[in-house]
């Protein structure tokens, strides 16, 4: 038995040792923030229960401080609550029961209250509850308040209510995180110098959400009507008092709607300042019309796609819904909001801050292996490091602040292979959880897990996929308190991808290539 086949061994025992699937969305009896948050993106993200406005996160904090018992759940869903939500699945909610079955194996007409124990569960029959009983939601938390109380639990106080979400909205994972936003604005005829000021004002509140510097959240705005221009790009200001300042003095256009060319004004003027580090690329598009070319803007959509850039579509009052669900990114459901009028603009800070933790830093591993058969007799079994690519200075959020990630890993093997991911930190402590399977791996549910400090790295070994397939991470990580040394002026955490390749007994590597795509 010879070294390199030990350590081929150690290292698959490794891969091994890192696999610890966890899902506590269906462990029942679990509750707390990352379960709940877990839960909201399963249904949301499969578009159960799109767009809420926060009704049902909120509405989660409210029961399980109203309601003692833990029956029905984190939702608390009573058994009249499920009883009537089986009879819609026969008849007004039929799709969507039908959708709840395809995307997770669930049957709601065969549930039963004890079911609702597992947090995916209740959340899942309250989703349908408030679709077939609530819809639509209102979008001000004083009226989902009294939604909750009408509807919902008839004890409810609908100041406690108010009170318990604005709790939540203090807490913000994603403090000190990278993020570069571009807003893309329409300022054609038909939106008007009052709801043009509106969109301003819904700027303004964005940007108050955020850590404004040159090393985290920078900000541009691209203003449109029969031609765009570039009111500031994201490295003319670097606080959030010259950014608000900057937005403030951006002046109404009129014309027409040429959103095609503000897309690709955005893409080739705006978006080309990089970073070495991770940084989310988000631009919001606002706008209250159709476009002068539908297919224009859907493909100029694409191309900031397959930049990295994450898109939001704001339509107002009377959009062209089939172009902007199509320009936004996916799921749509999530991606695309259509308001009534300007006035309901605001809800959405929240939806753009929480985009900061995902960074679509795309990460494609084109191993493209010539193989051939060459006899037995010379092949021996070896290991290989193949590349190795590296995301650096990814800086660290403030004291007791933690920080969190999400990135998203293409990762293609054609050959007897595996990628190692290490994450290396100076001056804090990090956690990296990893998934083929969860686009939003966390505490509550992952399939990979592994954790770092100063001195000792954290890695993660990924094994070859059964086909082609994205792989997702999250880097939660937070500085550590009273290091007073010149090092933790420049806290930061690294990643380094390499990929690895093993000869078997008949086949050898003999050209391949990688390619990171920024």
């Amino acid at each position: 038995m010879t070294i390199k086949y030990l350590l081929f061994v150690a290292i698959c025992l490794g891969i091994a040792r890192e696999i610890y699937a966890l899902d506590l969305t269906l462990t029942p009896g679990e509750t707390g923030d990352a379960v709940i948050d877990a839960t909201i993106r399963k249904i949301r993200t499969k578009c159960i229960l799109a767009q809420d406005y926060y009704f049902l996160r909120r509405l989660a904090e409210a029961q399980m401080n109203s309601i003692a018992a833990t029956t029905g759940g984190i939702w608390r869903v009573t058994s009249a609550q499920l009883t009537i939500v089986q009879n819609a699945c026969n008849g007004l909610l039929q799709t969507k029961c039908n959708e709840v079955t395809t995307e997770f194996n669930v049957d709601v007409s065969t549930l039963t209250i004890s079911d609702l124990q597992k947090p995916l569960y209740s959340g899942l029959v309250m989703s349908l509850f408030i679709l077939n009983s609530v819809s639509p939601v209102p979008l001000q938390k004083a009226q989902q308040a009294l939604s909750w109380k009408n509807y919902i639990y008839s004890n409810g106080d609908t100041t406690e209510f108010v009170t318990w979400s604005n709790e939540l909205e203090q807490l913000n994972d994603c403090a000190g995180n990278q993020m570069d936003l571009v807003f893309v604005i329409d300022a054609s005829g038909s939106v008007g110098t009052t709801n043009f000021d509106l969109t301003k004002v819904f700027l303004d509140n964005v940007v108050s959400n955020l850590d404004i510097s040159g090393t985290e959240t920078r900000v541009a705005v691209v203003r449109f009507s029969n031609d765009p221009h570039v009111m500031f790009g994201l490295d003319t200001h670097s606080t959030k008092t010259a950014v608000k300042s900057a937005i403030n003095l951006i002046t109404y256009d009129g014309g027409g709607t040429n959103t095609t060319s503000a897309l690709d004004l955005a893409r080739t003027s705006v978006f080309t300042n990089t970073r070495t580090s991770v940084a989310a690329k988000v631009l919001v598009l606002v706008t209250d019309g159709k476009s002068s070319s539908e297919t224009g803007t859907v493909a100029a959509a694409q191309r900031l796609k397959d930049d990295g850039v994450t898109i939001f579509t704001i339509g107002v009052v009377n959009p062209r819904v089939s172009e902007l669900t199509a320009a936004a990114s996916e799921p749509s459901c999530t991606h695309f909001i259509h308001l009534n009028d300007y006035n309901e603009i605001d809800f959405i800070v929240k939806e753009i801050q929480s985009e900061s933790c995902a960074d679509n830093y795309s990460f494609t591993l084109l191993l493209d292996f010539i193989v051939k058969e060459i006899r037995s007799a010379s092949c021996d079994g070896s290991i290989h490091v193949n590349d190795t690519t590296e995301i650096t200075d990814n800086p660290l959020p403030n004291c007791n602040v933690t920080k969190q990630q999400i990135l998203n890993s293409t990762i293609v093997i054609t050959s007897h292979s595996f990628t190692t991911i290490t994450v290396s930190i100076q001056c804090g402590v990090a956690t990296m959880y990893g998934s083929f399977n969860n686009s939003n791996p966390s505490l509550a549910n992952y399939d990979y897990i592994t954790y770092a400090t100063d001195m000792s790295p954290g890695r993660m070994f990924v094994g070859k996929p059964t086909s082609p397939s994205t792989f997702f991470h999250t880097i939660s990580s937070k500085m550590l308190c009273g290091l007073n040394t010149t090092d933790c002026y420049n806290a930061h955490y690294n990643i380094t991808f390499t990929t690895i390749g093993v000869n078997d007994s008949c086949t050898t590597v003999t050209t391949h290539s990688v390619v990171p795509i920024l």
